[in-house]
């Protein structure tokens, strides 16, 4: 069980960073978006769970999609929230 949270936890780090670039592509603030990624990376997972796909237990590439996956959206939502993203 702790090993699998300390697994989530470093994925959605790198989620998080991925994240960041792939919204902001010049990885601004990035220290708060990588922490977020955490949360998103956690997202990620029980939605994966809650569509019926295969339990993500462990880290590898192949558990990365939904990460960052969730990842995007809780940043979306936070910077849609706190108005930093600029509208084009």
């Amino acid at each position: 069980m702790f090993m699998n949270l300390m697994g989530w936890v470093a994925l959605g780090l790198i989620a998080g960073f991925l994240a960041n670039v792939v919204i902001f592509r010049r990885g601004e603030d990035r220290q708060l978006d990588v922490l977020l990624g955490v949360a998103g990376a956690i997202v990620g997972g029980l939605s994966y769970k809650l569509f019926g796909t295969a339990v993500v237990t462990a880290f590898s590439v192949r558990n990365l999609l939904p990460a960052v996956i969730g990842a995007v959206a809780v940043l979306i939502v936070w910077h849609a929230v706190k108005g930093s993203i600029s509208r084009a």
